[in-house]
């Protein structure tokens, strides 16, 4: 018994030996198979395919696909996205030629609109299931008819009626199709009654039914003000067509129903348009201007009963008529005893009874000034008919009470324009222009006693009159030891005595340069007639003082204006080269610094040499100059032969 154990023993183990080698050897034949079936393509149940057995296929079965097959669906051209992601293998390819199978929607699926929307089942659905249909907005708008609105959350089949047997082509895309049981419910207007326009379109949006749409400028009547904001039938009360556009149609009952004013009394024209806008019956915006009494000022508030008491016909426009009263209460002035006019616009507007706008130009007398602060009462204490308008009338206690000037001892006239203006009495605005004698300078600034201590008439005008003292006391110079003419205007002006704008131009000896700064004692020590206008007269120190160079010993004249200019006395306009020797330019330009190079005596500018500078072998000097009369080795005479500094 222990033997024969032992014997199955050992055979179960050999068995288990072999299954191991088997299951081992298995798939490397599986592969190897695999393999030749790959590259014998008439042995590969799928066809032609560039791919491995294992990329798809388990060792286990040839019916088992692996969990992660290395297969990618995107080499072939139709990538697995959706429901086709999850779909078996032979859900497409239900042959095992796989190259065998279409790529078109309807090779696998039903049409179940039967050809009726084409057979690109893509363009309304997508791979993911059926139901999940793409953007019906999209493909509305490309079959032409947009979903907006309303229509852009209603269910398909509430416009496609055959939806659920897949019937969609053919569908109406007229409103009236679908909606015409809201058309014949509509009452507000009735549609039917009023035979309107099926076309919905007219006067709704796909939006909603309201708000309406409809343009009523269309039918000549527009819509503004409260009209835009009442209900159709308030006007189309029977029906629309026919309905009248005057405003009595609807609004007679206001028109016989106002009091204020009452239209019918006042016989009132019914095109209410004339006084009403439809913004509203009040304010009524009648134009009275068009009646020939524009409204103006307080005349624009006022209540038309005011001024139309009975009726509006003939009604007066004069003022009077309605401010009788406040004509004949008026005390300041006195209308009534005044014997002022009836008509108040001579001296009022509409604006109010105060301030008066009694235009005061428009008389012989405009106020100006302070006249046109001045009470009426001031100048028209009894009367305004006949009031004089000269100054003194009004002003004569002011006249007979100046004393600065006494106007009654200085007998100034009674016309007080002539020194002052309604301005005020001060300051005096008498124009001294209008005289003989205008007001220049400081004149401006004086007071009037100054020059008239006892008399306006007969006072003088000329300048010694009233300066005299300081004629006689100026030292600086002396007027009188001088002579000066009485005159003052021949030196001086109304700004001040000083600075003197004495005309020295106007002399034989006009003043220029440093002279115009110059004191007049400095060439005027001793007087101002025959003084002389030669330079040396008042320079002569100078010129016998100057050493450089000395102008004596050089015998220069004493002219100095053939040097010097007023400006000063340097730099020196003396031209070396023009009248003399030319040393600026040439071979001698800019080989001297002074006078004094060349003129080596300088108390003679006349005495130079030439071989001063220029050091010559003498006996070869005297060889070459053999026959040159007056020639000397040391003698200026060099220039006779040699002028200008030439060889």
């Amino acid at each position: 018994m222990c033997l024969v154990s032992w014997e199955r023993y050992q055979v179960r183990k050999g068995c288990a030996m072999v299954r191991k080698v088997y299951l081992f050897i298995l798939p490397i034949l599986v592969l190897v198979g695999g393999i030749i079936l790959s590259q014998s393509g008439s042995q590969n149940p799928h066809g032609q395919l560039k791919w491995d057995c294992q990329d798809c296929h388990t060792a286990d079965s040839w019916s088992k696909i692996a969990d992660t097959p290395k297969f990618d669906h995107r080499e072939t051209g139709f990538s697995l996205v959706g429901a086709h992601a999850t779909v078996k293998c032979i859900g497409c390819h239900k042959e095992l030629t796989f190259a065998h199978v279409a790529t078109e929607c309807s090779d696998c699926h039903t049409d179940h609109h039967m050809g009726q929307l084409g057979t690109q089942c893509q363009t309304c659905h997508t791979p993911r299931d059926w139901k999940n249909r793409r953007d019906m907005l999209s493909i509305h708008l490309q079959r032409g008819f947009p979903l907006i609105g309303a229509h852009a959350t209603a269910e398909c089949e509430m416009c496609h009626t055959g939806a659920s047997q897949q019937q969609f082509a053919g569908t109406s895309t007229n409103c009236f199709d679908c909606h015409s049981a809201e058309f014949s419910a509509a009452t507000d207007p009735n549609h039917a009654q009023n035979n309107f326009d099926r076309d919905c379109t007219k006067c709704h949006s796909s939006g909603t039914w309201r708000p309406a749409k409809f343009d009523h400028a269309s039918t000549g009547f527009m819509l503004t003000g409260r009209h835009s904001g009442v209900s159709c039938i308030a006007c189309h009360k029977t029906g629309y067509a026919g309905t009248s556009s005057t405003c009595d149609a609807c609004h007679d009952a206001d028109f016989l129903q106002s009091t204020n004013p009452k239209h019918t009394l006042a016989n009132f024209d019914k095109q209410c348009e004339v006084c009403h806008t439809t913004n509203g019956w009040a304010p009524a915006k009648f134009d009275h201007a068009s009646t020939g009494y524009a409204l103006t000022g307080r005349h624009v508030s006022a209540l038309c009963s005011q001024c139309h008491a009975t009726a509006f016909a003939g009604t007066a426009t004069d003022c009077y008529t309605c401010h009788r009263t406040n004509f004949e209460q008026t005390t300041v002035p006195n209308h009534v005893t005044q014997g002022i006019q009836h008509d108040c616009t001579q001296c009022h507007s509409t604006n109010g009874w105060t301030p008066s706008t009694f235009n005061h130009a428009a008389t012989a007398f405009p106020l100006t000034g302070r006249h046109q602060t001045a009470t009426c009462i001031a100048c028209h204490p009894t009367t305004y008919a006949g009031t004089t308008t000269d100054c003194y009338t009004c002003h004569r206690t002011d006249f007979e009470q100046t004393t600065t000037p006494n106007h009654v001892t200085q007998g100034i006239q009674h016309d007080c324009t002539q020194c002052h203006s309604t301005n005020g009495w001060t300051p005096s605005t008498f124009n001294h222009a209008t005289t003989v004698f205008p007001l220049t300078g400081r004149h401006q600034t004086v007071t009037c006693l100054s020059c008239h201590p006892t008399s306006y008439a007969g006072t003088a005008t000329d300048c010694y009159s009233c300066h005299r003292p300081a004629f006689e006391l100026t030292t600086n110079p002396n007027h009188v030891q001088l002579g000066f003419s009485h005159d003052c205007l021949t030196c001086h002006s109304t700004n001040g005595w000083i600075p003197s704008t004495f005309n020295h131009s106007t002399t034989a000896f006009p003043l220029t340069g440093s002279h115009t700064t110059t004191p007049c004692l400095s060439c005027h020590a001793n007087g101002y007639t025959g003084t002389p206008t030669t330079c040396v007269s008042c320079h002569l120190t100078k010129y016998n003082a100057t050493t450089d160079p000395n102008h004596i010993g050089a015998g220069f004249s004493t002219d100095c204006k053939a040097c010097h200019s007023t400006t000063a006395w340097t730099p020196s306009t003396w031209n070396h080269d023009t009248q003399n020797f030319p040393i600026y330019s040439g071979p001698h330009a800019g080989q001297w610094s002074t006078c004094a190079t060349c003129h080596t005596n300088t108390s003679s500018y006349a005495d130079f040499t030439c071989f001063t500078c220029h050091k010559h072998d003498k006996l070869e000097t005297d060889n070459a100059h053999q026959q040159v009369n007056g020639y000397a080795y040391t003698s200026s005479a060099c220039y006779d032969c040699h002028p200008r500094g030439r060889p």
